[in-house]
């Protein structure tokens, strides 16, 4: 009855509309009669992009895809003087996948060939952005290059067939890129008729499960619509009547999903930090294309909800390094990948986006690294730099509280729109630019049930955990149930020596947490009160930092290192605490082992959490 009670529950907060597109789709594919099963087409043969004519670009190419290729922007792979195999898991050289299978009949997960985006990675394309500046600064290997990969490919991937058609959004992804080196070839204007032909291709398989991807409420939905978009109005261009048709659809959608998606406050439907870049650098393509191209501009509301968007990543990011908490789910894309910069630092998403849209930057040039300003013809010497603040984003469910050198950023237990990890009351540490207290990530969207359920679940972040179980039932491999009932200030409490905020939550089994937190110039307090659970309720503080000493008294444990100290203390006759070991996932498939600090309790009462620096 609990489960029936919670998908039911679950099924009301997520929209029934949306919750009936994605329905509809997943049936008809089933029956084999939804539109898409009945697409076909021919192989398109090349050439696809033809020898720059424009002057070279004094700016340095992206150094991925010249020795080696590169997935998710950290795992190198072998040379690339060969032709990937674009069926084949590069890591296990595996692979059953057959390109003569219709793509609604492949499964998304398939343990015998491991992880799909591993298979996706290299069909997303990025590859030809590396090439395409490579040739507009003269290298006519590069655009050999481009043409023979790009023919391989749709011949070892004819259209609609194998797992590389299998999801719109990575033929949405291919058709940013491609556009992108469209950009950078300055051949936007007039493509070769392969190419759109091509492009074509990939519309019309965007197209046709559109509604599915709108029923997702996330980053499927504004990619497609992206697509469809860019795609749309260069057909359109050559006279294509569904290119029109598909350009309309696609500002239509982007401008519904953004007013429906974006919140007031500027946080985005996913509550991911990376798939919040990934939304600003997709309107970021958009712009650029529609500035390029003469196109009509979007809406007002549009152009607000994107300042609103940026305002909420600059808050979120370190002004020195450009990382900023682990939050949310992560499967490790960076759309436009055009510069030398690290996967996590999202200051060049800021400058470009920046540099678009107010013809301004954030940063000073000496600070990060804006090649792909020079890249995509954007020129913009001003600096604003805005104010870095304590502030509450209670529409996205965030609190950021800073005082000196340290921020600390809570995630609320209040949701708007589907949570993908139980990290209600997570608590993220940084000093400076050094991440102390930490979420663990995601790690991979494919693995076994047991690891995927630790870097979502509570093991994978900072949060209180009632009687050994998650704060929100999993219904799904990426749906949770019983979203958690919260509250927390209105306000942030400032004083001379301090700054406070409370939240609290009750879960779906009637266990309720009430955390305080008190920031001051040199330590942090965290008051947990909780009750209402049957065994056991267990703190957890996932470390960023190494080399702890372990030491434990009477109703307290303390860690130590150099610099800093976290003790924990509880009013509770049963506490007891020990140091022990944990994951961290900074990068997508990718984990390394941290310290993990944890103490235990069986009785309703409280943590009093201490975290000092400067010793």
């Amino acid at each position: 009855m609990k489960i029936s009670n919670s998908l039911f529950a679950t099924i009301w907060r997520l929209g029934l509309l949306d919750v009936f597109r994605v329905l509809i789709y997943k049936l008809t594919i089933r029956l084999n009669i939804h539109p898409a099963c009945r697409a076909k087409a021919q192989v398109i043969k090349g050439p696809y992009f033809s020898k720059s004519l424009s002057k070279p670009i004094r700016a340095n190419p992206v150094s991925a895809w010249q020795e080696s290729g590169i997935l998710f922007d950290n795992i190198l792979i072998d040379s690339i003087n060969s032709i990937p195999n674009w069926l084949q898991n590069p890591l296990t050289s595996s692979s059953s996948y057959k390109n003569y299978n219709p793509w609604w009949k492949i499964n998304d997960f398939d343990s015998a060939n491991g992880d799909i985006k591993l298979i996706w990675e290299q069909s997303r394309m990025h590859w030809l952005i590396s090439f395409a500046q490579r040739a507009r600064n003269g290298d006519s290997h590069y655009l050999e290059k481009m043409n023979l990969w790009l023919e391989d490919w749709i011949k070892v991937n004819p259209p609609f067939y194998g797992p590389n058609w299998k999801c719109g959004q990575e033929a949405s992804i291919r058709v940013m890129n491609i556009c992108i080196a469209l950009l950078i070839l300055d051949q936007y204007k007039q493509p070769s008729t392969s190419l759109l032909k091509i492009i074509e291709l990939h519309l019309r398989r965007i197209s046709s499960t559109m509604s599915y991807a709108i029923g997702q409420r996330n980053n499927h939905g504004t990619s497609e619509a992206a697509a469809l978009f860019l795609g749309g109005s260069l057909l359109a261009k050559s006279g294509s009547f569904s290119g029109a048709r598909w350009e309309v659809k696609g500002r239509k959608w982007i401008e519904r999903l953004l007013k429906k998606l974006v919140s007031s406050d500027g946080s985005f439907s996913q509550h991911s930090i990376n798939y919040h870049r990934m939304l600003i650098d997709t309107v970021s393509l958009i712009e650029i294309w529609r500035s390029r191209n003469n196109l009509n501009k979007f809406s007002e509301n549009f152009y607000g909800q994107i300042d609103n968007a940026c305002s909420w990543l600059y808050q979120m990011i370190s002004s020195d390094k450009g990382d900023g908490p682990n939050l949310g789910a992560n499967d490790g894309t960076r759309l436009i990948q055009i510069s030398d910069t690290d996967y996590r630092d999202f200051r060049p998403c800021l400058q470009l986006a920046m540099a678009v849209f107010k013809r301004e930057i954030p940063y000073a040039r000496s600070e990060v690294n804006d090649e792909n300003l020079k890249w995509l013809g954007l020129k913009t010497e001003t600096v604003k730099a805005q104010k870095k603040e304590s502030k509450i984003f209670k529409d996205g469910g965030y609190a950021l509280l800073r005082r000196g050198e340290a921020t600390v950023m809570l995630r609320l237990p209040t949701f708007r729109f589907r949570p993908s990890q139980c990290d209600g009351l997570h608590l993220d540490l940084w000093l400076h630019n050094k991440n102390c207290l930490i979420d663990a990530g995601t790690y991979s969207y494919n693995d076994k049930k047991e690891v995927m359920d630790y870097f979502s679940g509570n093991e994978g972040h900072n949060v209180v955990v009632f009687d050994e179980r998650d704060q929100m039932p999993k219904i799904s491999r990426f749906l949770y149930g019983n979203w958690l009932k919260g509250n927390c200030d209105q306000r942030l409490k400032i004083k001379d020596e301090n700054i406070s905020f409370r939240a609290f939550y009750k879960d779906y089994h009637g266990a309720k947490h009430h955390r305080k937190i008190t920031l001051y110039d040199t330590k942090l307090i965290i008051e947990d009160q909780v009750s209402g659970f049957n065994q056991s309720a267990k703190i957890r503080w996932r470390l960023g930092t190494s080399n702890w000493k372990f030491l434990q008294e009477i109703g307290k444990v303390i860690i130590t290192d150099s610099e800093h100290a976290l003790s924990i203390k509880s009013n509770s006759r049963s506490f007891s605490g020990e140091l022990t070991s944990g994951w961290k996932s900074l990068n997508y498939f990718s984990k390394e082992q941290i310290s993990v600090l944890e103490a235990e309790i069986n009785e309703s009462g409280s943590f009093i959490t201490e975290y000092s620096w400067n010793l």
